[in-house]
């Protein structure tokens, strides 16, 4: 029943991105849309295959800063996360803060991270790592204290030891489904850093096409270059979401 569930839902998801592309080709044709406005999927299709290597060399450049930015916003904010959880006086003081920070607008820390980092990979590492640690951290806290409301009372007469198993055994399992939804928030907001950090610092990867096709004013390989990167965002939220699915089926069997 699973699989076929699966099967439907691939199928169903095929048939929406299928939609996007035939939407794409033919509405500058309906609304007489000029193409360098609005270029039709196929030119831009056509464009993405003669610069397949470019884009590919591109490509792995992101995944790379993707990729570290990744773990290293998993690696703090589940650190943090706990910490919060189990001292309240650390949550106290930096929560808001950590509000604060969300909601600085990222682009415009670009020059200070360039002079913090230098030039090269780490400016767009740490952009992807600023942009996905929210959603992540957010996640991890709520299912923490979620669990921890229904155990208040049972946490205030037990003793450091005990809290810590407690922590191990209980809270981090239950609180295991809002991590994941946090993950598949993570990894595109990861993206989206990443690619934002290198538009705004041109060096490599999918954010620099972008900049150079827009400079050059070649509409088809700018467009070519965005729908890279959006299959790339896609491409990462499907292994994310499997790897979560497989996950959850072993930790169903092991709880059960």
């Amino acid at each position: 029943m699973n699989t076929k569930s699966n099967k439907r839902k691939l199928i169903d998801a095929i048939i929406g991105v299928a939609s996007i592309f035939i939407l794409w080709e033919i509405l500058p044709y309906i609304f007489d849309i000029e193409e360098k406005i609005l270029p039709p999927f196929h030119a831009v299709f056509m464009s993405f295959v003669k610069n397949s290597h470019v884009i590919s060399v591109n490509i792995m450049d992101t995944l790379f800063a993707i990729s570290i930015a990744f773990l290293i916003s998993i690696s703090i904010t589940f650190i943090f996360a706990i910490l919060m959880e189990e001292i309240k006086w650390i949550e106290n003081i930096f929560l808001y803060p950590t509000i604060v920070l969300q909601n600085i607008p990222k682009v415009a820390l670009v020059p200070l991270l360039i002079i913090w980092c230098g030039y090269g990979m780490w400016p767009k590492v740490v952009m992807g790592i600023l942009v996905a640690f929210f959603p992540i951290f957010e996640n991890f806290r709520n299912g923490l204290s979620n669990n921890a409301s229904k155990l208040r009372s049972t946490l205030s007469v037990l003793s450091p030891s005990s809290r810590l198993l407690l922590l191990i055994k209980v809270k981090i399992p239950e609180a295991v489904p809002n991590i994941i939804i946090g993950l598949k928030i993570g990894i595109t907001y990861s993206v989206i850093g990443v690619i934002v950090g290198e538009i705004s610092h041109p060096s490599s990867g999918l954010g620099n096409l972008i900049t150079l096709s827009n400079n050059e004013f070649n509409n088809n390989f700018l467009f070519a270059s965005i729908l890279a990167a959006s299959l790339l965002g896609l491409v990462l939220y499907g292994v994310v979401s499997l790897l979560a699915f497989r996950f959850l089926k072993r930790y169903e069997k092991v709880i059960s």
